[in-house]
């Protein structure tokens, strides 16, 4: 019995110094009541996490704190594909940090997929493709008013022979202009949706015609997205390079 009665006299006991929270409405003090006492901790302010609409506010970030004596040494900006981060304390805890995000806009998205499915569409798949999912990407009249006046005929060779006598059909896409559908077609595509970030880059694809099933395809050729990607992520190398003061900027993550 004495034991038991010590036991619940010292739960009792712990239960009453246990720290409550309490909320003041502040969110710079934490506080909290520990045996009928307030007791009141100053918070430290969290960690930088910005994110930046603009990669120019990025680079005014970094040379701001590049002249701050008090940031604790240079920051160091890193850059790829996906984003454009500046790590303000990479002399520290590398936790302060401010980034500019990258995403694909529709077209280059779709020009992607496009190389990675290899997808065929009928007349009217490839002309609602030309004209609404890459719109803006090319001239109409390079690709889009050829196709539309593609009409799809018939020739029937017939070969007779001393024994055998054979009929062969071929379905051949003539245009009812007389021109001739280019082989290939160079579109001028933004990678980047970010404002600032939309100049439109040179991308050639293929196209191809299979008149036997009545279908048309596009492709980016061979490595073509990588250097388009790769020539946008080099505009914004160019730009930290001749606009940074003070940090320095790395391809990669951070």
């Amino acid at each position: 019995m004495i034991v038991e009665a010590i036991n619940r006299f010292s739960e009792i006991l712990m239960r009453a110094t246990a720290p409550v929270p309490l909320d003041l409405g502040d969110p710079r003090t934490k506080a909290y009541v520990i045996g009928g006492d307030v007791f009141k901790i100053a918070t430290e302010p969290s960690p930088r996490t910005h994110e930046v609409k603009h990669l120019a506010d990025l680079i005014a970030l970094a040379n701001r704190f590049a002249a701050d004596p008090a940031s604790g040494g240079p920051p160091v900006v890193w850059y790829d594909e996906s984003a454009v981060v500046l790590v303000v304390d990479d002399a520290g805890h590398r936790l302060e940090t401010a980034t500019f995000r990258l995403t694909h806009t529709d077209v280059f998205a779709r020009l992607v997929d496009l190389a990675k499915t290899k997808p065929k569409f009928d007349q009217k798949a490839f002309v609602r493709l030309l004209r609404i999912e890459l719109a803006g990407t090319l001239d109409p009249v390079v690709l889009l008013n050829a196709v539309r006046a593609v009409r799809w005929s018939s020739v029937t060779d017939v070969n007779v022979g001393k024994q055998r006598e054979s009929l062969g059909r071929d379905i051949e896409a003539r245009c009812v202009d007389g021109k001739d559908l280019p082989e290939e077609v160079t579109l001028k595509v933004p990678v980047f949706r970010q404002a600032d970030e939309r100049t439109p880059l040179s991308l050639r694809c293929s196209v191809e015609v299979d008149a036997g099933e009545g279908t048309f395809r596009l492709l980016p050729l061979p490595d073509e997205i990588d250097r388009v990607l790769q020539v946008a992520v080099a505009s914004i190398a160019e730009r930290l390079t001749g606009q940074l003061d003070g940090a320095t900027a790395y391809y990669g993550k951070p």
